[in-house]
């Protein structure tokens, strides 16, 4: 056998390793699909489930972790307890198995508890803390679920709302913090326009939510928020978003102040060649009022004569 394995070549080797492995991940999945009938029929009637793990007790034994989850997940408890009874009789371990497919259920089930334990009239409204940047082009905005930047937040959010208008950002939510029932009310109005149809967002790290707003042209804008829009406590700069686009927007500045100081110039010398004209203008109008005023000087020395 080795003394054949040696004479073939090494591409013809790592072709029959490549087909061994496939045949290892097919076995792998034929496993981890032995309670696919079991699911199929788990809405049937009792009698039904139990007449087939009856029959099928040598194939369901051996993949005991998918089969109790599918009963556990499905409430079906009478027909889980035959179905461990059945794998007693068979001397399979079943109890680590159980215990994970129990306690994932409960975590499931906390959760959701957690989520609806509390009407929407319980909520404490709280504004949340916020940092945003710019580039060129897009607002940067991270929120975060707590009213503070250094206390503790939620970690996750239910019935979240979110709405971008051509001037306004607004964002609702709802969480539980330990046992306080908390409403995450977000609204600000934009120092400028939006492209509403280009903003984007979505949950970023655990306990935030990321908003993208594409202004509605490329600009600095030398803030977020309107002027009559007062300015939230704990808002603050994302200075690793900022950073990020700072010789950009450094270079848009510099050259619209240079261009702005062009233009200034520029007026400023329209206006001082105007002031020349005009100036021309008037000393020439004296001119002429005073050689009116000699010319009626000499009439009336002539006249007295």
């Amino acid at each position: 056998m080795f003394s054949f394995l040696k004479i073939l070549s090494p591409k013809i080797l790592n072709i029959l390793l490549l087909f061994q492995l496939m045949i290892i991940i097919s076995c792998i999945n034929i496993n981890n699909e032995l309670c696919t009938e079991l699911k199929e029929i788990i809405y049937k009637p009792y009698s039904e489930i139990i007449l087939y793990i009856t029959k099928n007790i040598n194939i369901l034994k051996e993949k005991p972790q998918s089969c109790i989850d599918i009963l556990v997940k499905n409430g079906k408890l009478d027909e889980l307890d035959y179905y461990l009874n059945e794998l007693a009789k068979k001397g399979i371990q079943y109890r680590e198995n159980l215990s994970l497919s129990i306690n994932t259920m409960k975590k499931s089930l906390d959760e959701i508890h957690n989520k609806h334990r509390f009407e929407v009239k319980e909520y404490q409204t709280i504004s949340p803390a916020f940092k945003w940047a710019q580039s060129l082009e897009d607002v940067f905005i991270e929120i975060k679920y707590a009213h503070r930047h250094d206390s503790p937040g939620c970690l996750e959010i239910k019935d979240m709302d979110i709405h971008i208008k051509n001037d306004s950002v607004s964002f609702v939510g709802f969480c539980v913090l330990g046992d306080v029932p908390i409403k995450i009310d977000f609204k600000i109005d934009t120092f400028k326009g939006l492209n509403v149809s280009e903003c984007t967002h979505g949950a970023g790290s655990v306990g935030r939510y990321q908003i993208t707003l594409k202004k509605s042209e490329k600009s600095f804008w030398k803030k977020l928020l309107k002027d009559e829009f007062p300015v939230p406590p704990n808002m603050r700069v994302w200075f690793e978003m900022k950073e990020k686009y700072e010789s950009e927007l450094k270079e848009y500045e510099e050259k619209a102040e240079k261009e702005n100081e062009e233009n200034i110039d520029k007026l400023l010398d329209g206006k001082k060649g105007k002031k020349k004209k005009k100036g021309k203008k008037k000393k020439d109008g004296k001119g002429h009022n005073d050689n009116s005023t000699e010319t009626n000087r000499n009439s009336n020395h002539t006249t007295d004569l």
